[in-house]
């Protein structure tokens, strides 16, 4: 693999859950120093920034400019503080309007749990779900991002350009920063090696067929045929378009896995999502694979191959007859 250009510094942080860790990128100019992502508001790693911060000769007042790639604590979730040392925090609007949501209205942590009140689960189940979404509060810092990142547009890091790619799916307004002289691209974790990257089916998300507009981000992503790709987790991948098309081809398999559990009776997600994916141990990890469910029943109602149907306080989905 192509060793990454002397501009670029990744810092890996830990995370108290999940992933394990997360990579922040110093981006180093002749004119100033950036850094895309932030890693939580977690004291392990905010002492881990800025020790490798340090080992580079750095300090947080240093850094002029903050890119998140999206909105989720262990990407930006130190944004406040450094703003706060002096840096430009910016990100998607769409993104922004999801944080604002996130923290101005705990108290629909319980529809959150199930998906906005749309969706029967166990009470036992929502119970569990809703008492996380304060934890996952408390590792990211409230703030207003000072810009918005619009697609395409060249974000100037310190003198060096990144050009914004619009990346839906993942979350809304997710982005990647592609710098094609050096043929690199930070995916945040639009890509990530290893894992194929979780749908966000969050309230503000339903009936936009999120899924669908990853796979096309994935086939815009995948023109940067030979190019680096240095994701939110993980090590660099080596070439973006042959990880995305490996996405690309799990996600079209777990379509044709949702499907194939669909009859021509009603079912709600949650009990399409245990057939589908099967049994997880970890309460966070069944909502997880129920929102990647509903991310794979909505994709299938567009295509014409499901259909919704609306029930007395839930929605369920059964196979489309054409498609049988």
């Amino acid at each position: 693999m192509r060793s990454l250009p002397g501009w670029l510094e990744p810092i890996t942080l830990p995370m108290p859950a999940t992933l394990g860790a997360v990579n922040a990128y110093v981006v180093r100019g002749p004119r100033g120093v950036g850094i895309v992502d932030t890693g939580m508001d977690d004291v392990n790693s905010r002492a881990e920034l800025e020790a490798g911060l340090d080992r580079l000769g750095l300090a947080m007042g240093d850094i002029d400019i903050v890119v998140g790639t999206h909105y989720h604590p262990d990407h930006c979730g130190l944004g406040r503080t450094l703003q706060l040392a002096g840096a430009r925090v910016l990100m998607s609007e769409q993104d922004a309007e999801s944080l604002a949501m996130f923290f101005a209205h705990p108290e629909a942590d319980r529809e959150r749990a199930t998906f906005h009140g749309k969706h029967e689960v166990p009470e036992q189940f929502a119970d569990r779900v809703t008492s996380m979404f304060p934890f996952f509060r408390s590792l990211q810092e409230r703030f207003e991002p000072d810009g918005f990142l619009s697609d395409r547009e060249v974000v100037d890091m310190g003198g060096v350009g990144l050009e914004v790619i619009h990346t839906p799916g993942h979350t809304r307004g997710h982005v990647c920063l592609a710098r094609r002289d050096d043929k690199v691209v930070l995916t945040g974790d639009h890509l990530i090696p290893g894992e194929a990257t979780h749908v966000s089916m969050r309230e503000e998300a339903q009936g936009t067929d999120p899924l669908g507009r990853f796979l096309e981000s994935l086939e815009r992503v995948g023109e940067l045929d030979g190019f680096t790709g240095c994701g939110g987790h993980g090590a660099p991948m080596g070439d973006v378009s042959e990880r995305a098309d490996q996405v690309i081809r799990h996600h079209r398999a777990r379509i044709e896995r949702v499907r194939g559990v669909l009859g021509d009776r009603p079912r709600t997600a949650y009990d399409l999502a245990l057939e589908a994916m099967g049994p997880r141990n970890k309460v966070f990890a069944r909502w997880l694979a129920m929102s990647q469910t509903l991310g794979y029943l909505e994709h299938l109602v567009a295509l014409g191959r499901a259909i919704q149907v609306e029930q007395p306080g839930t929605i369920a989905f059964r196979a489309a007859a054409a498609d049988g």
